[in-house]
């Protein structure tokens, strides 16, 4: 019965293997397909083998190298996401010296410049010459607009993916749970245990992956942050919600997290979210994520394409400050009749300066303005004074002194003609007239002459409107005036101190001021009588330095009535439409100085007028001109939001030119304010003009295409000392290198991935041959085991019969 029941057991393995073997025959140019084989125990009674038995179906694998193979195929996935990417944006930067590239429209920007200055009365070539720049400048925004495309295009796909990884996930884990439900050993286990392998081996494509089967034979699946997809009660999904545009990349607008979620059998988020990437502004939050799709597309989004976008910041606003710092210093031709500042200020704010500064008015022809005229303004910064000392005023302050010398002062006011002086003024150094209180005047005075001269207080009445005195003292230093200026003698110089009555006031006060003015060769003396009547103060200063001119003279002076009939040009600060911000508002705007009449041009020198910071908050000293400073007459845009002015951040995508240089390409600084002489009476007058044919300004513009620059390392490009168009040329180079190396290393990557998947494919696949000879062998154990069923069966059949 032993060799019987053998034989039977014999013929069922042997069926068995002929139905896996002809499977495998079948499946030998399946992908996935691992072959199969029958483990076999044998039979054993009373000591004795009584046959075999199937223990369970199982396939041929190397399990190290399957893991090999996940991590090889996320790497690959990682590298070749990026190297499409690198792609892309070496088809946006272009190869260095072709015609479209970055450095070619630098390079012609400035040779524009330079052809300009020996043409520069030709309207024509100015206009070639802004568009040359304004190329310049969009080449460099679009290239940094399309960077940031590029990073929307990435957080794109990473939603897209999303899908395809949802898919497989919800694939994978089904397979999972069909898997485990089967016998182990079963041929349904088997079967959905390799299409549960090929499911892993695509979610590897996404991040890395680490496998480990437990004792039930549940195969568990951890991602390198812990989360197991596979061996929990719970199907994961992946859920994120993308950029709306590439203006939130532009505006650093915070982005949502990338998360890794829990969800019940029919779908539902049960919002146990496991963040992969926390929410925030791209590129400033940390995250640590293995190689795969997701890592290769955040990894382009947040830190390779930001790297690029950083050395465009930095060639942008390096070319930004040098052109403005020197477009601030000149004029075009003719000159603006407004200027508007871009940097924000208020009111209020305290500016601390040394240095002056000078705002003269000129004609279309750029020469002063016929008799009479203003003269021009110098406004030494580093003595003016509002209330925190000298060299500190709020920007009220400047306002102020600006609107009073164009408009009122030569418009509304009488001035005193005595010697070499054009004018003697009180100026109140004392910010009130506070009852009871003492208050302050010193002498504004104005020397348009051709040599200094000197003044000094000999004497001094004062009374109020009942006759009461109230002077307290007055100091009797002798003054120097210089040649062309306009200065006051402050309170250590020639000055006043009144006595103020306890309230009321006594309006109007009268002041009788008996002077002496010395020049080389003549002595002249008057009296100038001044009335104060109850000046109204300035919202935020007071009165301080309001000045009050004289109301009658005697003696060897003449009182001379206004000349010029209206004003010059005024001074405000205007918010973001244009419109001028009330003088007792604090709202932040922006300088604007803008003439009064469409033939008047307005030029700002900023002579040496240093910014030494703002002492209220610390602001630190830049030591910019004033025109600088405020970016009152820039070539290029600084960075729109104000947030972002004179940041690093945005400064290529937001580069233009002007759009009033645009507009009008003569307002393209290529002179300056210069000093003439003319003949006003008996008296050499300096005065200010502008000429067609100055060219100072555009030779330093030429100059810095010249000159070579320190760059900052940035993004992988070491700190270097080059010209702009030379720094181009790196970051091109930069690019182009860095997307050679990607490709090679996404070419290795792949071809190991292919030789895991060739070497893992040979220990799996099906052996034909083998398989072949299997049959014949299996076909020829069944015959046999078949033909000792055939002879017990004939050898009974005969015994039966013979009975």
């Amino acid at each position: 019965m032993s060799a019987i029941a053998s034989s039977l057991s014999g013929i069922e393995l042997n069926k068995k293997k002929l139905e896996i073997t002809s499977s495998n025959v079948v499946n030998v140019d399946t992908e996935g397909y691992g072959q199969r084989s029958i483990m076999q125990n044998s039979v054993v009674i009373a000591g004795n083998i009584q046959g075999v038995s199937i223990k369970g179906i199982t396939t041929r694998t190397d399990r190290l190298l399957e893991q090999t193979l996940l991590q090889k195929t996320s790497e690959a996935n990682y590298t070749e996401t990026k190297k499409r990417y690198f792609e892309s944006m070496n088809q946006v930067f272009g190869t260095p010296g072709e015609g479209n590239s970055l450095d070619s429209f630098i390079t012609k920007a400035f040779k524009e410049l330079d052809t300009l200055s020996g043409n520069l009365n030709i309207a024509t070539q100015k206009v070639i010459t802004v568009d040359s720049l304004s190329n310049a400048a969009e080449k460099i925004s679009s290239l940094a607009r399309s960077l940031e495309d590029l990073r929307y295009q990435a957080d794109t796909e990473l939603n897209n993916i999303t899908l395809g990884l949802n898919a497989e996930l919800k694939t994978a884990y089904a397979l999972s749970q069909k898997t485990t439900a089967f016998p182990e050993g079963s041929i349904e286990h088997v079967e959905s245990a390799e299409k549960l392998k090929a499911s892993v081996l695509k979610l590897s494509e996404y991040f890395e992956l680490k496998q480990y089967p437990d004792k039930l034979g549940r195969l568990n699946l951890y991602t390198p942050t812990g989360i197991n997809l596979l061996g929990t009660q719970h199907a994961y999904q992946a859920k994120y919600t993308p950029a709306s545009s590439a203006d939130d990349f532009i505006e650093q607008r915070p982005l949502n997290s990338f998360f890794i979620t829990a969800i019940d059998d029919f779908g539902n988020d049960l919002n146990l979210d496991i963040v992969v990437t926390p929410p925030g502004i791209s590129g400033q939050t940390h995250y640590e994520l293995s190689p795969g799709k997701v890592a290769g597309l955040l990894d382009m989004r947040d830190v390779e394409i930001p790297k690029a976008l950083n050395q465009l910041d930095q060639l942008a606003k390096k070319l930004k400050d040098e052109f403005n710092k020197i477009h601030n210093t000149g004029t075009g031709y003719p000159p603006a009749t407004t200027l508007t500042a871009t940097r924000l200020t208020s009111r209020d704010e305290t500016l601390q300066f040394d240095g002056s500064i000078r705002i003269a008015v000129v004609g279309d022809d750029g020469l002063p303005l016929p008799n009479p005229s203003t003269p021009a303004l110098t406004l030494d910064l580093s003595k003016l004074d509002t209330g925190s000392g000298a060299g500190r005023p709020n920007m009220e302050g400047i306002i102020n002194e600006i609107n009073y010398h164009f408009n009122q002062k030569f418009t509304m006011e009488n001035s005193v003609k005595m010697g070499r002086l054009n004018d003697i003024k009180l100026a109140a150094v004392s910010n009130s007239m506070t009852p009871g209180a003492s208050v302050t005047f010193d002498l504004e005075l104005s020397n348009f002459s051709g040599k200094d001269t000197k003044i000094n207080i000999a004497s001094v009445t004062a009374t109020d409107n009942t006759g009461v005195n109230i002077l307290s003292s007055f100091n009797g230093t002798v003054s120097t005036v210089a040649s062309g200026n306009t200065q006051r003698t402050g309170s250590s110089g020639s000055s006043i101190t009144l006595n103020n009555t306890a309230a009321p006031l006594e309006y109007p006060y009268t002041i009788a001021v008996d002077c002496q003015v010395t020049d080389e060769t003549s002595i002249y003396t008057a009296t100038l009588t001044f009335q104060i009547n109850n000046p109204s103060p300035d919202p935020l200063n007071g009165i301080i330095n309001k000045r009050f001119s004289a109301n009658s003279v005697s003696g060897q002076a003449t009182l001379i009535q206004p000349a010029v009939n209206g004003g010059m040009l005024t001074a405000t600060l205007v918010d973001d439409q244009g419109n001028s911000i009330p003088s007792n508002s604090m709202q932040p705007g922006r300088l604007n100085i803008s003439t009064l009449q469409n033939n008047y041009r307005l030029v700002i020198d900023q002579l040496d007028s240093k910014y030494l910071g703002n002492p209220t908050n610390n602001t630190p000293a830049t030591n910019d001109g004033f025109n600088t400073l405020f970016g009152l007459n820039d070539l290029f845009v600084r960075n729109d939001a104000p947030k972002n002015w004179g940041n690093l951040k945005n400064s290529a995508v937001y580069l233009e030119v002007r759009s009033e240089i645009q507009a009008d390409p003569n307002l393209l600084s290529t002179g300056k304010l210069r000093q003439t002489h003319s003949n006003f009476a008996d008296f050499p007058v300096y005065t200010y003009e502008v000429t067609s044919g100055d060219k100072d300004t555009l030779t330093d513009l030429i100059h810095i295409g010249n000159q070579k620059f320190l760059f900052a390392n940035t993004s992988g490009l070491p700190a270097t000392t080059v010209t702009f168009s030379s720094y181009a040329t790196e970051i091109l180079s930069f690019n182009s290198v860095s997307t050679k190396l990607i490709s090679e290393e996404a070419g290795r990557n792949e071809l190991f991935r292919e030789a895991l998947q060739d070497k893992l494919d040979s220990i799996r696949g099906v052996d034909l041959n083998a398989e072949l000879t299997n049959l014949i062998l299996y076909q020829q154990n069944f015959t046999a085991s078949a033909k000792i069923i055939q002879t017990a069966r004939e050898f009974f059949d005969t015994l039966i019969s013979s009975f």
